[in-house]
C-alpha cells in the first residue's frame, strides 16, 4: 500500500539558526508542500532482527571475515507503534542541496574543517572534500546534480531538513518505510537481488560498476527497489542520516511507541547502505554507527515530517 501526499497540503516551519550551524542568523523554512513525500499511516510493524540473520547473509558472500557482533544491536525484534508520518521518496539531491546553500549562505562541516572522508582503497580523511567536491578535490557535483548530496554531517542534513520545514526521520520512522509491515529483509521483500539498488562488493575494492556507476547514482533510477510505502533508494546508493543517537543496546528498552532515541549519546545512527555496501549491510535492519560531525562520500539523508 502506498499513498502520496497532495499538493494542496503544505506546512511552515520557523526555525531559529545561529551562526554556530554556519547558517547566517534567523534564516528561516520557506511554507512547503508535501509533493514528493510518500505517507506511511499509523501502525505496529516489528522492528530489528536477529543477529543470526545478517551474520548468515554477510557469511554467505564474505566467508570467515564476518563477526555476530556486528549484527548484535538488531537485537531483539520488537514491535514498535508509530504515528503516522511523512518520508522523501527519495534521498536530497545535490540540485537540492545546491538551492540550500544559495539561499541561506549556510556553510557545511566539512567545507569549515577544511576536508571529508573518501574511499580508494581504505576510507581516508582527505583535505578540499566537502559536498561540491564529494569524491576526490576534483571532483564536481556539476554532472550529478540528480545525484544524492553526500559529505554531509548529522548538523548539516538537519539544517537542511529545517529550512524546508521537514526534520530528520527518526530510526524507527526509517525502518518502518524501508520494511513496512510484512517484515521484510530487504526493501523489495526478502531475497537479495543486486539489480534492485546500487551497490558495492563484499569485499575491497569495494565499488562496483556493473550496475554502470561506481558511486552513487541518480535517485530514483532502481525503481524496482522501492519500499511497500514507494519509497526508494531504501538500500544502498547513500547511507542516510537519521535523527537518533545511537545506542547498541537501546532495542532492549526502547519505548514501544514513536521512539525517539536515546537522549544522548557518542555516535549517531544511518540507515540503508550505500554504493560502498554489500547485501547485509542493505537490509532494513542493518544500523550502522557514525560520529555526527563524520562526512563521507559514501553519506546522505532525507527528510520527514510529522502531520
Amino acid at each position: 500500500m502506498k499513498r502520496h501526499i497532495p499538493l494542496a497540503c503544505a506546512v511552515l516551519a520557523v526555525v531559529l539558526l545561529t551562526g554556530c550551524t554556519g547558517m547566517r542568523e534567523a534564516e528561516v523554512g520557506e511554507p512547503q508542500a508535501l509533493q514528493g513525500m510518500a505517507s506511511v499511516p499509523a501502525g505496529t510493524f516489528a522492528m530489528g532482527a536477529s543477529p543470526a540473520e545478517g551474520y548468515l547473509r554477510c557469511v554467505a558472500i564474505r566467508g570467515d571475515a564476518c563477526h555476530r557482533s556486528w549484527f548484535e544491536d538488531e537485537d531483539p525484534i520488537h514491535q514498535v507503534y508509530l504515528d503516522e508520518f511523512y518520508i522523501d521518496i527519495y534521498e536530497v539531491t545535490n540540485a537540492q542541496f545546491q538551492e540550500f546553500i544559495q539561499a541561506t549562505g549556510y556553510v557545511t562541516e566539512p567545507e569549515r574543517a577544511g576536508y571529508g572522508t573518501g574511499w580508494e582503497d581504505s576510507w581516508e580523511r582527505v583535505p578540499g572534500l566537502n559536498w561540491r567536491h564529494p569524491t576526490n578535490p576534483d571532483s564536481s557535483i556539476e554532472t550529478i546534480m540528480d545525484h544524492p548530496v553526500a559529505q554531509v554531517t548529522w548538523a548539516d542534513a538537519n539544517a537542511y531538513c529545517a529550512w524546508v520545514g521537514k526534520r530528520l526521520p527518526t530510526e524507527a520512522e526509517w525502518a518502518k518505510a524501508a520494511r513496512g509491515t510484512d517484515w521484510r529483509i530487504y526493501p523489495w521483500g526478502n531475497e537479495w537481488d543486486g539489480a534492485l539498488l546500487n551497490h558495492g562488493q563484499a569485499l575491497p575494492p569495494r565499488w562496483d560498476n556493473s550496475d554502470g556507476y561506481k558511486y552513487t547514482a541518480p535517485v530514483g533510477t532502481f525503481q524496482r527497489g522501492e519500499s511497500p510505502y514507494g519509497v526508494h533508494n531504501m538500500g544502498g546508493n547513500v547511507w542516510e542520516w537519521v535523527a537518533d543517537w545511537y545506542d547498541a543496546e537501546y532495542y532492549s528498552g526502547s519505548p514501544a511507541e514513536n521512539p525517539k532515541g536515546p537522549p544522548s549519546g557518542e555516535k549517531g545512527v544511518c540507515r540503508g547502505g550505500s554504493w560502498w555496501s554489500y547485501s547485509a549491510s542493505a537490509r532494513t535492519a542493518t544500523r550502522h554507527a557514525l560520529p555526527r560531525d563524520f562526512a563521507t562520500s559514501a553519506g546522505g539523508f532525507r527528510c520527514a515530517l510529522s502531520p
